[in-house]
């Protein structure tokens, strides 16, 4: 975790756009397991918060919790493609 909020520090002040940082971040959050249950809910949370930090008000218009929950196998079956 310490690593990854490195690096998280490390791009915003290398002026990384935060669509990307997010996206970046998201991956490894998960593939940590820092909890034993809700990965998925809080690196969404997380997503959100850095977008919404930087000035993006995703929320306003989709939730990303909302879509994810529309089709979580297929959410679960992603993570899992990126991890081979």
């Amino acid at each position: 975790m310490k690593a990854l909020l490195r690096w998280y520090k490390d791009a915003v002040l290398n002026n990384i756009s935060p669509l990307l940082i997010s996206a970046i971040f998201h991956y490894p959050f998960v593939t940590i397991h820092p909890f034993m249950d809700g990965n998925g809910r809080v690196g969404r949370l997380l997503t959100n918060f850095i977008l919404h930090s930087h000035g993006y008000t995703v929320t306003k218009y989709a939730s990303i919790e909302k879509q994810h929950e529309k089709d979580r196998g297929k959410y679960y079956s992603s993570l899992r493609k990126i991890l081979t």
